[in-house]
């Protein structure tokens, strides 16, 4: 088997203070002569130092500056793009925390945060936790004998959503198929923290490492799937929204919809990734062909059916190991709607269409931001 254990450093180099700020970009190179990556094996670490203004003071509970807590960590990472040297880009995913944070709401609960795995990447169920999760931690300074004391960066350690951490089959030859490169983008600092005094705060990451693990090559190579998914966004500003995409994947599974106020998104102080309703909401349609290239028209009018159906797409691309549920999605306070489809579809080269319909009379002044996630299969 000859399992082993690898620690990664950027390639990237470090800014101001030996740090990575808002909008930088950090790449990563997986490599391993003779060796095969292990499927869903890939960690990032990394410490946090949180400020209340420009890279000056560090944030305090006074403040009420924090995360989104059910996503920990995750709200640091805006976009992931994974190349493998014999492919080229074979993934670009966007909005990432939001992403995240739709897994995480239909798949699990407030029981789910208390395992290491959640406390690494720093969940936690209650906003006040989201707060305290980015504070530096104050210890004792044994080298004056205890009378002073340091703060230490946040640490966190998080399975990155990339389609290497959501394998199935075989195991990936670096031999047969080359090297793999993850390069993230940081999240802007507005999105990333929330809160009454966030306006001007900001953030840093320190020591990014990459962890991962490997097994000998056995010198073969056979059927890789992974999951992926692609992304579009959409303004809805009138009570009869219509939306139109070409999608660049070939094997779709299904796509999930979340809302956010367009307000919120603008504002410096409220909750980026929170997963709102579109108010009063009348009825969905989508219009695509189906595998078959047969024209779909699939109109639902039950607000409860829409959500059912938007957990259960979410719940074809998680995978066997989470089980999905409206009532969890509800127990979070989240709400999502969606279609699975009854089999993949390719919609590389067609529109998907999507028409809503409210009787809300604001969205004129209060627009919402409509977040197609188009959830789909790479195969390799």
């Amino acid at each position: 088997m000859g399992l082993q254990y690898h620690l990664l450093q950027p390639e990237t180099s470090t800014g101001i203070n030996g740090a990575f700020r808002e909008f930088q970009t950090i790449d990563f190179v997986l490599n391993g002569d003779g060796r095969k990556l292990v499927k869903n094996s890939i960690v990032l670490t990394f410490q946090l130092r949180a400020y209340s203004d420009a890279y000056t003071t560090r944030v305090t509970t006074a403040q009420a500056i924090g995360i989104e807590p059910k996503i920990g960590g995750h709200a640091f990472i805006g976009s992931y793009t994974t190349e493998v040297q014999s492919a080229g880009i074979i993934e670009s995913i966007q909005e990432v925390p939001r992403y995240v944070n739709t897994v995480w709401c239909c798949s699990k609960d407030q029981n789910d945060v208390y395992n290491a795995k959640a406390q690494a990447e720093g969940r936690e169920v209650r906003e006040t936790g989201g707060r305290y999760r980015i504070q530096g931690v104050r210890s004792g300074n044994s080298d004056t004998g205890n009378a002073s004391f340091k703060t230490n960066d946040q640490d966190f350690a998080i399975v990155p959503p990339v389609c290497f951490n959501n394998m199935s089959g075989d195991d990936y030859s670096f031999s047969k198929k080359g090297y793999v490169r993850i390069s993230m983008n940081l999240a802007k600092n507005a999105d990333a923290l929330f809160g009454l005094a966030s306006a001007t705060a900001s953030y840093e990451i320190v020591n990014p490492q990459i962890r991962y693990t490997t097994i000998d090559d056995d010198g073969s190579q056979s059927m890789i799937m992974m999951n992926t998914y692609s992304m579009i966004k959409n303004t809805i500003n009138s009570q009869q929204g219509n939306i139109s995409a070409t999608i660049p994947q070939s094997r779709v599974s299904g796509v999930v919809v979340n809302f956010l106020s367009q307000n919120n998104e603008s504002s410096a102080t409220a909750n980026h990734y929170r997963l709102e309703k579109m108010p009063q909401l009348k009825s969905v349609q989508y219009l695509f062909n189906n595998s078959t290239n047969d024209a779909v028209s699939y109109v639902e009018e039950d607000l409860q059916t829409m959500v059912a159906r938007g957990v259960a797409a979410v719940s074809s691309s998680v995978g066997k190991g989470s089980i999905c549920s409206p009532n969890k999605l509800a127990a979070n306070k989240a709400n999502v709607i969606g279609l699975p489809f009854e089999d993949f579809i390719d919609l590389s080269r067609q529109k998907f269409n999507v028409q809503l319909v409210s009787d809300s009379p604001n969205l004129g002044n209060e627009p919402r931001i409509a977040y197609l996630y188009f959830l789909a299969l790479i195969q390799m």
